[in-house]
Order: C-alpha cells, then structure tokens, then sequence
C-alpha cells in the first residue's frame, strides 16, 4: 500500500515539473526537441509556444491539485482502512492519468481550431 501512495506522490510531482517545465523551460526557437511534441505544435514557433505554455499550465494545475488534495484523501483512507484503501488509491491514479491524458489531447484540439496546418494563427 506505501507503495502506491509513493506512486502517487511521484505522479503529482512528475507533473508538476513537466508542466513546470513545458511552461517555463521548452525551447524557445526553432529546436523543439522537447515539449508539446504534435505536428501541429511543431509547425511555427508561434503554436509551440502556445502548446507548451498552455499544457504546461494545465498540468501544473492538475498536479497541484493532486497533491493537495488526492494525496491527504489517500492518506485519510489509508489510516481508516489500512490495506483495504488499495482500490481507492488505484482509482484516484487512473483518474489522474486520464485527466493528464484528457487535458493534453484538449491543447491539441485546440490547436487545431486556432493554427492551420502552416502554424499561422486562424484568429
């Protein structure tokens, strides 16, 4: 059971970095070598910086979140039911991940509405 909170810790944390990173770090010209890599994110420097900036802050929000509140949740289930907390833990990771999986593909769709295929912006 320790053993998924640490999972769990360690995916808040990974994200907050990633986001952090992808936010604040990302290359700003025409490397791209890591980042929000699409195709459509990679085809002006324009929309890379829009991705990255944009993903990045989602999961810095979301990593956030977790750590503030999925984990002390974990931790109250642990103390309460002990080993018997494990699905619940398992839970609140797939969700997690789904919500990292689901905010991802969302900067990608809207990338597609605000870029075309050049990498110049629509709006």
């Amino acid at each position: 059971m320790e053993i998924l909170i640490i999972v769990s810790l360690i995916l808040s944390v990974s994200a907050i970095l990633g986001g952090y990173y992808m936010k604040y770090q990302s290359p700003k010209d025409k490397q791209m070598n890591i980042g929000f890599k699409t195709e459509r994110a990679q085809s002006s420097l324009e929309a890379w910086k829009y991705a990255n900036a944009t993903c990045g802050k989602y999961w810095i929000i979301m990593g956030s979140t977790f750590l503030v509140l999925g984990l002390p949740i974990e931790f109250v289930f642990y103390y309460f039911k002990g080993d018997d907390a494990k699905m619940l833990v398992l839970v609140n990771c797939t969700f997690f991940v789904a919500n990292l999986i689901y905010w991802t593909a969302n900067v990608s769709k809207e990338l597609n509405n605000k870029f075309d295929e050049n990498g110049m912006s629509i709006e």
